[in-house]
């Protein structure tokens, strides 16, 4: 049994046997992929590689960045690829701030569940926690995918609501965040 990874992009994380692993702190690459397992007892083997998205750039918006003095830490459970192509269990943690714009754009890899979690952060501490990935969820995205969308949230100054929208969808979706 073979397995063949093909990686486009995000070479610095590919480490000597096939595993791409995103340092905590790292954002995930923005990488392709091709991954097969095949049988290779065999004299000559063709494999047709087809590359596909591999990663999700979440775009959050922020409703009034001149009065917002927060950090944005997106964290979860998949730090990268195993050799098998699947998500890898380990720490993800990006910490961000908004641009001039009041935007924050994080590249994540896929994922497992609905584990994702947004904090806003200020003062060295926590101020608010979101479920990003239940959110996600929520919203009928499929993380298992064979080229994965992107997604815009948006998050208004007073830290209580949340909207979801996915690159190519029609709908928009609202939730109220009660703490």
């Amino acid at each position: 049994e073979m397995n063949l990874n093909v990686y486009f992009g995000g070479m610095d994380a590919v480490d000597d046997e096939g595993r791409m692993i995103i340092p905590p702190g790292d954002e995930c690459p923005p990488v392709f992929v091709h991954t097969s397992v095949f049988d290779a007892d065999c004299e000559y083997r063709y494999e047709k590689v087809v590359m596909r998205k591999n990663y999700c750039q979440i775009t959050i918006n922020v409703a009034d960045p001149e009065h917002f003095g927060y950090e944005l830490v997106v964290w979860g459970n998949v730090s990268g690829y195993d050799v098998d192509g699947r998500p890898r269990e380990g720490e993800f943690r990006v910490r961000k701030s908004i641009d001039h714009d009041g935007v924050c754009k994080v590249l994540v890899p896929r994922q497992l569940d609905g584990s994702l979690m947004l904090d806003v952060d200020g003062d060295g501490r926590t101020v608010k926690r979101f479920a990003l990935g239940e959110y996600v969820l929520e919203t009928g995205y499929d993380w298992n995918a064979e080229d994965l969308k992107d997604v815009n949230v948006g998050l208004d100054y007073s830290l209580t609501s949340l909207s979801l929208s996915v690159h190519d969808w029609d709908e928009e979706y609202f939730f109220e965040v009660k703490m």
